[in-house]
């Protein structure tokens, strides 16, 4: 980056340090919202709030604006409380502050044209390298007997491509995982302990921290509730995990049952993958459409494209996946397949440098809060 660039972000993340601390010296003298989400109890702990524990406190607000809508001292008050865009600013902030390869950071301020450039790039040299290189007929044949994936790219290629992707994406995101934990006070003890681990993992199956502190849902008006984002949202969050577990179970099939895909519609990748696919189309559709007509002035401004990207790799994935599913015995298979293929590769490329990784940081924050509960003595 421009030594220009750094100034202004270095000056940019400075402010809003500044403004966390007032708003959290606020909120701290306050407390009413202490019962809404890990935020507020997390806060008590603290008198001042350095960098590490406004970045540990931003990653653990889950955006439900419950205390938006329950503050006495919000706009048009003269102290102008509005700590959820705040949090949201800083929360950013985090993913390119602590990702792996340093190089990338700038990838999260101009992430969804510089996404759509990548997933573009991928889809376009995949297929045509698929036109030029493959046999004459390759790309229009019917192919509907097992290991018919493998006659369009042979799988020591799509294998390698996607171990080679993954390989670097578990070491970014490791990398990028231990500077945040680091930096945030997690320590070995809090990540050994396995009721921190059931308390947090319960928290994230159920998106309990979206519940605006009392089951009902985030608060779209100062009278309104409504559990529709936690509803797309698990839908979402279920539909990867799915969609994960059907890879893992063709992984199986392949490797131990010694079965090539494509697997018959009643096996088990088939059905988790088509379950999970489902999720991952209505549920990202439904947060684009909240996303689109929310007008919150708690919620915060997306300028860099951060959901919305992820959102579309989604959708766009989980929609090419289900048209090869419909269409692998039809002449349109070789060329759904090198699509798809394209955009999940592209999709990993860029898992790191994404609205992804909040999942993790998340997770880390709330392990660190989960700890501090049950250890008060807990850094």
């Amino acid at each position: 980056m421009s030594i220009e660039l750094i100034s202004l972000l270095d000056s940019d993340r400075e402010h809003g340090i500044i403004e966390a601390n007032r708003l959290l010296t606020i909120c701290n003298a306050c407390r009413y919202c202490e019962g809404y989400c890990p935020v507020f109890p997390a806060m008590t702990e603290h008198r001042t709030f350095i960098a590490g524990t406004l970045d540990y406190l931003a990653n653990l607000c889950h955006q439900c604006t419950a205390c938006y809508h329950a503050c006495q001292y919000k706009p048009p008050h003269e102290l102008q409380v509005n700590l959820p865009p705040v949090l949201s600013k800083l929360r950013t902030e985090t993913y390119a502050n602590f990702t792996w390869p340093s190089a990338a950071a700038p990838f999260f301020q101009r992430n969804l044209a510089l996404t759509a450039w990548v997933v573009s790039t991928c889809v376009l040299l995949l297929c045509g390298a698929m036109a030029v290189f493959t046999p004459a007929g390759t790309m229009t044949t019917v192919y509907d007997e097992p290991g018919a994936f493998y006659a369009v790219m042979p799988h020591h290629i799509m294998a390698g491509i996607a171990g080679a992707i993954a390989c670097f994406g578990v070491l970014s995101l490791g990398v990028s995982s231990f500077r945040f934990g680091h930096h945030c006070g997690l320590t070995i003890r809090d990540l050994r302990s396995l009721s921190n681990w059931a308390a947090t993992l319960r928290a994230i199956a159920t998106l309990q921290h979206l519940g605006g502190g009392h089951g009902e849902g985030c608060q779209t008006t100062d009278t309104t509730f409504s559990n529709r984002r936690r509803f797309y949202h698990q839908l979402t969050m279920w539909g990867f995990v799915l969609c994960f577990l059907a890879t893992a179970s063709a992984t199986v099939y392949e490797l131990v049952l010694g079965r090539l895909s494509p697997f018959p519609y009643f096996s088990w990748p088939v059905i988790l993958g088509t379950t999970g696919g489902l999720g991952l189309i209505i549920g990202p559709l439904g947060l684009l459409a909240l996303k689109r007509h929310s007008t919150s002035p708690a919620l915060p401004t997306d300028p860099a494209g951060l959901d919305v990207s992820l959102l579309c790799q989604l959708l766009l994935i989980s929609a090419t996946g289900l048209a090869l599913l419909a269409g692998r015995s039809t002449p349109a298979m070789p060329w759904l397949l090198t699509v798809h293929l394209g955009l999940v590769y592209g999709f990993f490329l860029t898992l790191p440098f994404g609205k992804f990784v909040h999942g993790i940081y998340r997770t880390l924050a709330l392990l660190r809060y989960n700890a501090s509960q049950r250890d008060p003595h807990s850094p």
